[in-house]
């Protein structure tokens, strides 16, 4: 469980599952109240989020948000 976090100007890179936060959230996990602003996320693969690269099984983002710039190949998004 990762909750109540704040980060700004945050630049991360990888070939793939990649995310300003966490790389994979997986089934149990929790990101909750986690704000990332002005990220610079890229990945030279799959799976890459502006607050977490993938999700696995029922994990669960509540209440966070991130704004920046988000790049790579498939499964791009802001957050996830």
């Amino acid at each position: 469980t990762i909750s109540n976090l704040r980060v700004n100007q945050i630049s991360v890179s990888g070939t793939g599952i990649v995310g300003s936060v966490v790389g994979i959230l997986s089934t149990g996990g929790t990101v909750s109240n986690v704000h990332a602003t002005n990220v610079a996320v890229s990945g030279s693969a799959d799976y890459v989020g502006g607050l977490v690269g993938g999700v696995s099984g029922s994990a669960t983002i509540r209440n966070s948000t991130a704004s920046g710039a988000v790049s790579g190949v498939n499964f791009v998004g802001g957050l996830t």
